[in-house]
């Protein structure tokens, strides 16, 4: 097909270019092929974890090179990530949540765990740190996943500042 998922472009720069910066942030560079191997990990992970295609992740954090990576990991995941700004009330974020229905919400620490906590459904959905996500991928293969992805599949879910949550 000529219609092309955003990964797979991605994963055709990191064979043309795989020691080039893919990402610059806070003093550190990343090259596309270290890029590309974390957000593999991390994406087996999310499928190892029941991660199916067009299942949601909610990411509650900064924007970074860490969200970068779980952006980018949740597409090869074959899910959508919703992109949420820890700066809004919790009321207002779990509204949002809980309408949105996410596979996996991913906080920076363990402060918003703990005020996130409350919504999670026992079996239904999963709440990770940022620690706890990169303890758990440190012996998964950095190894492009190859899942049946297509372009048409859900890859995002956004939330503007006039929306509800109802």
């Amino acid at each position: 097909s000529s219609i092309k998922t955003l990964h797979g472009c991605f994963e055709r720069v990191v064979i043309e270019h795989p020691n080039k910066t893919a990402i610059t942030y806070a003093g550190n560079k990343i090259t596309y092929d270290m890029l590309n191997s974390r957000s593999n990990q991390i994406a087996s992970y999310l499928v190892a974890n029941g991660m199916r295609r067009e299942d949601k992740v909610a990411l509650l954090l900064d924007l970074s090179d860490e969200s970068i990576t779980l952006i980018l990991a949740t597409l090869k995941a074959g899910g959508a990530y919703i992109p949420l700004d820890n700066s809004y009330s919790f009321t207002y974020l779990s509204g949002l949540l809980q309408q949105a229905n996410p596979k996996f919400i991913i906080v920076k620490d363990e402060a918003s765990k703990q005020l996130f906590d409350s919504l999670i459904i026992e079996g239904k959905n999963r709440l990770l740190t940022l620690s706890e996500l990169s303890a758990n991928i440190l012996n998964i293969s950095g190894d492009n996943l190859n899942l049946p992805v297509e372009a048409n599949n859900l890859a995002y879910v956004i939330y503007t500042s006039a929306t509800t949550g109802k």
